[in-house]
């Protein structure tokens, strides 16, 4: 794993609130940084194994470094950016020029969290029922949780590691021994890259996110798992016909690539067969030789 993808999570608590009469789990993180989708990915992590839907060992899988795993992300409502704090910034020059905190508007960010974002929160899922569509996807049908322990890792971050410290020994060592020792390293990532190619094989076999899908391919997606939507909504509608139009489009190309295939077979059936004109003449030739 790159040193620079490495994040530190100092705490992660949850509470169960009320918004609207409906129970909702408060989850806060709090981190040194993150990286694109952690959080997301983390609670729909947790979610698929809380519900069931993945194995528990699944959680150990995908905290792997040495696996590429498509894990579940949870949607994106209901998660923002609550407080940063400067805690260098106020050990250097707090004193200085005062310490920069939360603190003074604390009373009145929970307020405004507490009668507009949340209340907004709610309202938009119980509106589009985001959550509820996300987690009738998320099934073990499209994310394979009960294959994930038969796939190889793809890579082995202890091996990498290994020959990195060979390589600096290999430096330090005389030049005979080296080359000795460099044919050996050669040998060996040809094994590692075999190994790679079939563990990249086995990675494009299973479903992932699709990069850049439109409508029309999410609502094809959804047709194949057969997973249909709680709410038919004039966007979906819309999907459906452009996906109509595709499957009308791809299919008059192929109606046309038969049609030329068929052309080209009479044309090389007619170019076999003889000529009329070439008989009468062979027939008439026998009859004079005759």
């Amino acid at each position: 794993m790159d040193p620079q993808a490495r994040r530190y999570i100092i705490s992660f608590k949850a509470e169960l609130m009320d918004i609207k009469g409906q129970p909702w789990v408060k989850l806060v993180v709090l981190g040194q940084s993150f990286m694109l989708h952690q959080i997301r990915k983390m609670v729909g992590m947790a979610i698929a194994a809380v519900r069931g839907i993945a194995p528990a060992a699944c959680l150990r899988l995908a905290l792997d470094p040495d696996r590429d795993l498509t894990t579940p992300m949870a949607p994106a409502l209901g998660l923002f950016l609550d407080e940063t704090y400067f805690d260098a910034y106020n050990t250097r020059f707090g004193e200085l020029h005062g310490p920069l905190t939360f603190e003074p508007f604390r009373a009145a960010a929970e307020d405004f969290k507490r009668k507009v974002l949340y209340q907004h929160i709610a309202s938009s899922d119980e509106r589009e029922l985001i959550n509820a569509l996300w987690l009738r996807g998320c099934t073990d049908a499209y994310f394979k949780f009960t294959r994930w322990h038969r796939w190889r890792p793809a890579r082995s971050t202890a091996a990498l590691l290994a020959e990195s410290k060979q390589a600096a020994e290999a430096q330090k060592a005389p030049k005979g021994s080296y080359s000795k020792q460099l044919r050996q390293q050669q040998s060996k990532r040809h094994a590692d890259a075999s190994e790679q190619r079939l563990a990249k094989q086995q990675r494009l076999e299973r479903p992932g996110r699709l990069q850049g899908a439109t409508p029309a391919m999410v609502v094809g997606m959804q047709e194949t798992y057969g997973m249909q939507p709680h709410k038919d909504t004039p966007k979906a509608a819309q999907a459906r016909q452009e996906l109509q139009c595709m499957r009308q489009e791809h299919q008059q190309v192929l109606d046309e690539q038969q049609q030329q295939q068929q052309q080209q077979q009479q044309e090389q059936q007619q170019q076999l067969q003889p000529k009329p004109m070439v008989m009468q003449e062979v027939k008439a030739l026998a009859v004079t030789a005759a």
